[in-house]
């Protein structure tokens, strides 16, 4: 059981590429326990992976299976029908229940898909199994993640990240991202505690797990730390195993790294239109603000209704930062000199025009 340029106008092509993550998210958000603490998870590791996939210039293609569709049977979906090419990522990421036999010797826990209050053996899966499926399609990179407990009881007690992303410099994100997800090869497997152990959560952070290797992440981001996927790991389970000191039992994250570093060259662009590349051309400062300006109101006209709205959205996935009208962002993000890139995270239109936008942002202190 579970108790984290230049600004070409008109004809205006931006670039996208064939290389992809495939983002696999499965969270108990029904859980009348830890519904919220997963539905926190998710949304702050969808983030993070939006924000991973920006900075790469990689497509993102996200399977998000939470409420009703939190299910084994959708689960043996996915993995029948998953297809890789050779330099996707497949981050495969759990938030949920789980547990163990007493007579297994397999170190990595059994994700629970039964309802609330149901123990049935069928619907346990083990995580090393989907980690091996995935590696079975040969992606570049893989990862799989499972925040769920480890214990070998079926009951666990319970314990009843905000901002923009912020960044030293404008290439940090770059060098840090591209040394974890992109000149990389291999396969990585999480379990948020080792045998015997309940994992944490609280409905305010989510899993302590998921919060902690977020939190990692963005201390390699800000060079605190050590940019690579031993020193992000072990910081995360340290800070997990401090945190859960006064609990029934401490939680220790256990994983597996299987990876070598390769030169992995820029991917050919596809060329193709997109409002967030327009978004993000405004904060190019080799083109002057006059100019930017100017191409700001025709961003607007062209993707945008008059009277649209542009949320800022924290880490979390679920904090407002900030809603604007859109031409006041817009003008507004031409004078920012902090703001490295926005992350597309939502939107809702009408008459095929945007009317809502959800963003997240990347910045310099």
């Amino acid at each position: 059981m579970k108790k984290l340029l230049l600004f070409f106008l008109l004809a205006i092509h931006t670039f996208s590429f064939s290389q992809k993550i495939q983002l696999i998210i499965f969270a108990n958000t029904n859980d009348p326990d830890i519904g919220i603490s997963c539905d926190k998870d998710k949304e702050s590791v969808s983030v993070n992976l939006k924000t991973i996939a920006s900075v790469l210039n990689y497509q993102v293609e996200t399977k998000i299976y939470d409420g009703n569709n939190f299910s084994k049977r959708n689960l043996e979906d996915v993995m029948n029908n998953l297809q890789c090419n050779k330099d996707d990522i497949v981050f495969f990421y759990f938030s949920g229940h789980g547990g163990r036999a007493k007579n297994d010797d397999n170190k990595w826990p059994q994700m629970n898909f039964n309802k609330a209050g149901q123990y049935v053996d069928d619907y346990y899966v083990p995580l090393d199994i989907v980690n091996n499926i995935i590696r079975q399609h040969d992606p570049r990179l893989s990862i799989v993640i499972g925040d769920c407990c480890n214990n070998y009881a079926n009951i666990s007690p319970k314990v009843i990240m905000r901002g923009q992303t912020v960044v030293d410099d404008e290439e940090t994100p770059n060098q840090v991202i591209n040394k974890l997800f992109k000149d990389i090869k291999g396969n990585i497997i999480v379990s948020s505690s080792k045998q015997g152990e309940y994992s944490y959560s609280d409905s305010e952070k989510g899993g302590f797990f998921s919060s902690n290797y977020l939190l990692s992440f963005s201390k390699a981001l800000n060079k605190e730390i050590s940019g690579d996927w031993e020193t992000v790991l072990e910081t995360a389970k340290e800070l997990t195993y401090k945190e859960t000191e006064r609990q029934v039992t401490t939680q220790t994250p256990q994983y597996e790294i299987n990876v070598e570093y390769i030169h992995n060259p820029n991917p050919t662009p596809i060329i193709e239109t997109d409002y967030i590349t327009e978004i993000n051309n405004l904060l190019n400062k080799n083109v002057n603000s006059a100019k930017r300006l100017k191409d700001a109101k025709l961003v607007m006209n062209k993707y945008f209704t008059k009277d649209a709205k542009v949320y800022t959205i924290a880490k979390n996935g679920k904090t407002v930062i900030d809603v604007e009208n859109v031409l006041a962002f817009l003008y507004r993000i031409v004078y920012n000199k902090r703001i490295i890139k926005f992350v597309d995270i939502d939107k809702k239109e009408r008459d095929n025009k945007i009317r809502v936008l959800y963003l997240h942002e990347i910045r310099k202190k």
